[in-house]
């Protein structure tokens, strides 16, 4: 795991908000691409576990073999991420077109979901197992000289569905690229997942 530089300061509430325009992150609805198992969305890079393979792009309502039925919040696409018994977790980035500045305050607004059904297998048993329990995500930015800083962290509330969340994010050094990944909501490792969708990174100013 990456050395983290500095803890920023976030705030973050449920929130229903008009559809923003522009998003900082390119493909953030993840329509463009394919959809499937381990379908890294073009935009994006994989950065979890390299023995482990990468999230998931289902389709609003689309069959699948890990019985999720779901309908997209926003497009047709979204996301769906997991963690593991075995301790890995999954993990996405991108590189910013447009850097986040030192000591400027941005939004990030995201729909984060769970499904009730949420089937794989376990990856030290190799025995079909439940991946429905909810896992959390953190939020890193990378700077140009390769340190790393967590930008904020969210648990999700525990019900099925989709709800929105709001991150405050205010950079101490300049942001060019941003990481999700994962986390245990606990100490303990388990079989876990996380839906993501329409994520809009925005400077505070064009709010």
């Amino acid at each position: 795991m990456w050395m983290l530089w500095s803890l920023m300061l976030c705030q973050i509430t449920p929130l229903n908000f008009p559809v923003q325009a522009a998003s900082m992150l390119q493909n953030y609805s993840f329509e463009a691409g394919e959809t499937g198992c381990c379908q890294v969305p073009p935009g994006w890079e994989n950065c979890g576990d390299s023995k482990e393979t990468p999230p998931d792009v289902h389709c609003h309502q689309c069959d699948n073999p890990f019985g999720v039925k779901m309908t997209a919040p926003h497009g047709k696409h979204f996301l769906a991420m997991v963690v593991r018994s075995n301790g890995s977790r999954e993990c996405l980035k991108q590189e910013l077109q447009v850097p986040m500045e030192a000591d400027s305050s941005y939004r990030l607004r995201l729909m984060l979901g769970k499904s009730i059904t949420f089937n794989s297998m376990d990856r030290i048993t190799r025995e079909p197992c439940s991946y429905a329990h909810l896992a959390g995500l953190i939020i890193y930015g990378m700077s140009k000289t390769g340190f790393v800083t967590e930008l904020g962290r969210i648990r999700p509330f525990s019900g099925s569905g989709w709800t929105e969340y709001n991150l405050k994010i205010q950079p101490s050094r300049e942001i060019i690229e941003v990481i999700f990944e994962l986390s245990f909501l606990g100490k303990d490792a388990y079989n876990g997942h996380l839906l993501l969708d329409y994520l809009r990174l925005i400077p505070e100013s064009s709010d």
